[in-house]
């Protein structure tokens, strides 16, 4: 059954275009709806297996998985695509009995999405899919389907579950820099509040040294108890504060990041800065993996009730420790399986697969980042930029940062400052990144006016022009 969420969500962007004092009455008469209806029975389903499952033997998680993939192979059965895909290989879908089989299956990627999309939908459920573009972070967007009354309810009660561990819930009072904030007619504005959600969203476009103080004194007077959006953004908002001694007079409960990578030392930085825990996860437009923080710890907590998470190296081979590919398996989508997806995205599995949270989860340390945010080091070597981010006082002048790579002999670092007045070092970021990456490899540094975000207001760390399928990590 659709949530009313589902139902609303084509008409999201003439809602937002609405005189405010509508709005205001329209989320007035929203609110008193029973969640239930507003979320979904879904919604509620998924948060009870989570509180019900999540402290489970690894056992018990693998037989919930072999149910979820037994089901996502049975709706690979009624596409086009999978039966032929796997008889191209010499594999009969009909003989793939359990999870235990899953080794013996080839795997899909990005460009099996684009190329096979509507071969892969289940066509007797085409009326419940509901269709979507990933972010195109690889400059390529990707369509794909969600089942309706299933997909968002789920994914928001996992999102949900991660941020309860700091204690927010969907209504908690928060301040969000997530892209642009648009106003009536479309026209620009810094700032735009949430009338349902009793959230303030802020834009991450304009957030400069120049427009500090407006958004200070905006959230000044909204008073947020959580802070969340692009770690990048909340990153700017914390050297500005540092920058310029700007301490919040009322005490934020914790910090809530994702859609970009982030790095330790930017951890460190956000909480140090606003006195407060940060929680981070992962996840994908695809909605096969998905994992997160938990308050004991900065290891990825890997969801199994989510989805199936293998990791493999550049052989497409498995692994169990080091560095590799995430590739997720979906549970829960009968519209649109996807089984063996190459996600592109590198993570480093944790040596210790425990945690004081008692949860019997896969441990990842970090992720690495997207396939295109590697550099090409001395030796045909791959750094990924998570490794090569650098922070203390020397570089807290520093706004954002691009690194551009057309050549294996040359990197350009492209920067952009807090205050101009301020006068940057080079020099020192030359040396360090030179150290990384190799005496084969000349580092170059340029301060630019402007770094285009992209449009969706996330920082784009590496413009890579190189194929890095040619190089190994």
């Amino acid at each position: 059954m659709k949530s009313l969420e589902d139902i609303l969500y084509p008409f999201l962007k003439v809602y937002d275009n609405l005189p405010s004092f509508i709005k205001l009455m329209l989320a007035k008469l929203y609110n008193l709806i029973p969640k239930k209806k507003t979320l979904g029975q879904t919604f509620f389903d998924f948060k009870m297996l989570i509180s019900e499952t999540q402290f489970d033997a690894a056992e018990k998680h693998f037989e919930y998985q072999n149910k979820c993939f037994l089901e996502t192979i049975e709706a690979a059965k009624k596409t086009k695509f999978y039966p032929k895909y796997y008889a191209s290989f010499g594999i009969d879908i009909n003989n793939i009995k359990s999870i235990n089989d899953i080794d013996t299956l080839p795997f899909i990627n990005k460009s099996t999405l684009q190329e096979n999309g509507e071969e892969m939908v289940v066509e007797e459920l085409r009326s419940n899919a509901l269709y979507l573009t990933t972010g195109g972070s690889s400059g390529t967007p990707t369509g794909l389907y969600y089942q309706k009354g299933i997909s968002r309810g789920k994914e928001q009660a996992f999102i949900e579950n991660i941020w309860s561990e700091i204690g927010c819930e969907r209504d908690s009072k928060s301040i969000s820099f997530r892209g642009k904030v648009t106003a009536v007619g479309g026209e620009e504005k810094l700032f735009k509040y949430d009338y349902v959600r009793n959230w303030l969203h802020l834009s991450s476009f304009h957030l400069t040294a120049d427009r500090f103080s407006e958004y200070i004194n905006e959230i000044n007077k909204f008073k947020p108890k959580y802070i969340q959006g692009y770690p990048s953004a909340i990153t700017m908002l914390c050297k500005l504060m540092n920058q310029n001694n700007v301490v919040f007079p009322f005490k934020i409960d914790g910090v809530l990041v994702g859609s970009e990578n982030i790095s330790i030392e930017q951890i460190d930085l956000i909480e140090s800065t606003l006195n407060t825990k940060l929680i981070t996860w992962y996840g994908h437009s695809e909605i096969a993996v998905l994992g997160g923080h938990c308050i004991h710890s900065r290891k990825y907590h890997v969801f199994p009730q989510y989805g199936y998470t293998e990791m493999i190296d550049k052989n497409d081979q498995l692994i169990k420790n080091g560095s590799g590919e995430i590739v997720g398996t979906n549970f829960h989508n009968n519209v649109f399986p996807l089984i063996r997806y190459k996600t592109g995205d590198r993570a480093k599995i944790s040596e210790e697969q425990s945690c004081n949270c008692g949860r019997n989860y896969l441990m990842l340390d970090e992720i690495e980042g997207r396939e295109q945010e590697f550099l090409v080091a001395e030796g045909k070597r791959l750094i990924g930029m998570a490794s090569l981010i650098v922070h203390d006082r020397t570089f807290n002048n520093i706004k954002q940062y691009q690194f551009i790579q057309n050549s294996e002999e040359e990197v350009l670092i492209k920067y952009t400052k807090l205050d101009d007045d301020i006068e940057i070092d080079e020099s020192i970021i030359v040396k360090r990144i030179s150290a990384k990456l190799g005496k084969g490899v000349n580092v170059k540094i340029s301060n630019v006016s402007n770094i285009p975000l992209s449009k969706r207001g996330k920082i784009i760390p590496l413009i890579q022009n190189l194929d890095l399928k040619k190089y190994s990590t």
